[in-house]
């Protein structure tokens, strides 16, 4: 885990939107714990909020 935190914190400095932290930081941490199948995680999955806007809402990540 210690080498993970580090390897991510160098990564960081690389982020400089929400995209870039999604892949070099986030998606690295879950498949280096073994979150990486397609039948494990989805992405952008849309879900609807009572009494919210009529558009979807988008879920960053479902782990399944």
């Amino acid at each position: 885990m210690a080498g993970l935190a580090k390897e991510i914190c160098q990564r960081l400095a690389h982020c400089t939107n929400e995209a870039d932290t999604k892949y070099y930081a986030i998606d690295h941490a879950f498949r280096a714990w073994g979150w990486d199948g397609p039948g494990q995680v989805r992405t952008e999955v849309p879900f609807k909020l009572h009494g919210r806007a009529p558009s979807p809402t988008k879920c960053d990540y479902v782990f399944i």
